[in-house]
């Protein structure tokens, strides 16, 4: 199978994007030697898989949906809605050991959290 190896985030408020990211998932976020706003998103350990992915400064918002995994949906379901309110659909179970949630970015962007649980 193939896997997501690259995304952007739309955002016409980058640093807003960033300080949103950082605050929820602890992710190391940093400007890019571009001319254009860009910054590298780091989410993994050395030793994990990874995406490589980017905030970019864009005029359009909502164009991204990806897949956050957490240990825990309902702690982290409760820190995003006290940094940012927007809720999508609530947490629900799926494939019998799975939860998700949607919610939408500090840029109106739509993601989810997913915890899997040990089966």
């Amino acid at each position: 199978m193939k896997r997501v190896v690259h995304f952007e985030i739309p955002s016409k408020d980058p640093l807003r994007a960033v300080k949103f990211y950082k605050g929820i998932f602890w992710w190391e976020i940093d400007k890019w030697g571009w001319p254009q706003e860009y910054w590298t998103v780091v989410t993994w350990e050395e030793k994990e898989s990874w995406i490589n992915w980017w905030i970019e400064k864009k005029d359009i918002q909502g164009g991204y949906v990806c897949v956050i995994d957490v240990p825990n949906i309902d702690e982290y379901s409760e820190k995003i809605i006290a940094n940012w309110w927007i809720l999508i659909d609530p947490k629900r179970e799926i494939k019998w050991a799975w939860f998700l949630a949607y919610f939408k970015d500090s840029e109106w962007n739509v993601f989810w959290i997913i915890e899997a649980q040990d089966m």
